[in-house]
């Protein structure tokens, strides 16, 4: 039985509201209101600087591919300060640059601060943010490993690694180095990135967890190199995404929006490839199916909330980046 159409509000009507919602979120100090409950505006506490940098990078996209109102380059600039002067930081003995935060080097902020400074670059006009971007290019280099994968955290002070793993850092590394490779033209970035590829792909890296930050990043390699086997390692992700729904029984925001950007990404990378001609259909189904559950958490102000069961004490609660997952998944539905 096929899927009835879904009618949506223009997508980047939200996208834009969301990212004027980021910036108003945004302190004088460029620090984020980072998480509080929306209708006390209690605030929750906590930071996190992955959360930082990739809520910059998703202003960021948006800012650069729609109009968007003064606000919100000025609070990318403010936000990008506090990276730069707060996370930002080189060890005692000098040399790399990394996003350090609580004495901890984590993969996934470095790789987030990088696309937060390449976006930024280009929203602002700002060249010399592509240099910082660089030298924590180069940190990432330093930690992939012999096997192609990267040290996922290490100690910023020993610069010793520890045994923490996150099933979504080496994407958002990919990602990252695919970007510098972009802009900067060198070949390092892009063969590092092929040195991961193809040491994850027969490893099914990323497909049990439906990685939107993978198809992201198998999306970006595609534009350099033409591989099968790259496509067919992006295929499965969306094959057990199309297959395995059960995120959208959760009722939550966020989960539901990083499968649409990481469906969207699969969309952009397999135009003119018949063998996907076949996923084109069901796929574009369930990204109006995920976006209209997201359209349920979404506040009049912009906002989106987390969700979640009737029983979940966290449902009316915002975070910065269930506010970036969703104007992404938005913006790319858009404009692609």
């Amino acid at each position: 039985m096929s899927m009835p159409t879904i009618d949506l509000p223009d997508p980047l009507d939200i996208a834009r509201s969301g990212a004027v919602y980021l910036a108003s979120l945004v302190s004088p100090s460029g620090r984020f209101r980072y998480r509080f409950d929306h209708k006390t505006w209690a605030d929750f506490g906590g930071y996190n600087v992955v959360r930082h940098c990739g809520t910059i990078w998703s202003m960021c996209d948006v800012a650069n591919r729609i109009n968007v109102p003064y606000v919100v380059p000025n609070a990318i600039e403010r936000s990008v300060d506090y990276l730069r002067h707060v996370f930002l930081r080189r060890p005692a003995t000098g040399g790399r640059l990394d996003a350090v935060e609580d004495q901890e080097i984590k993969l996934g902020a470095n790789a987030l601060a990088v696309l937060a400074l390449l976006g930024a670059a280009k929203v602002l006009s700002k060249p010399e943010l592509v240099n910082i971007a660089v030298e924590v290019g180069e940190a990432i280099l330093k930690d992939q490993k012999a096997d192609g994968d990267f040290i996922h955290k290490i100690n910023h002070i020993t610069l010793g690694p520890t045994r923490f793993y996150s099933e979504y850092y080496t994407g958002e590394a990919m990602l990252a180095l695919m970007e510098l490779h972009a802009v900067t033209g060198q070949a390092r970035w892009l063969n590092a990135v092929i040195r991961a590829e193809d040491a994850l792909a027969p490893k099914d890296y990323g497909v049990k967890e439906q990685s939107h930050w993978m198809l992201y990043a198998l999306e970006a390699l595609s534009r350099f190199r033409d591989e099968p086997a790259d496509h067919a390692h992006a295929t499965k992700i969306v094959q057990n995404t199309l297959s395995n729904p059960a995120y959208l029984t959760w009722n939550r925001s966020t989960p539901t929006a990083c499968r649409s950007e990481g469906l969207l990404a699969f969309l952009r990378m397999s135009q003119g490839r018949p063998e996907s001609a076949k996923l084109g259909k069901p796929i574009r189904a369930r990204v109006r199916q995920n976006l209209a559950a997201q359209l349920l958490h979404r506040q009049p102000d912009g906002a989106f909330l987390r969700g979640g069961v009737a029983t979940d004490a966290r449902s009316g609660e915002v975070r910065i980046d269930y506010v970036q997952h969703n104007i992404s998944a938005f913006l790319r539905f858009g404009v692609d």
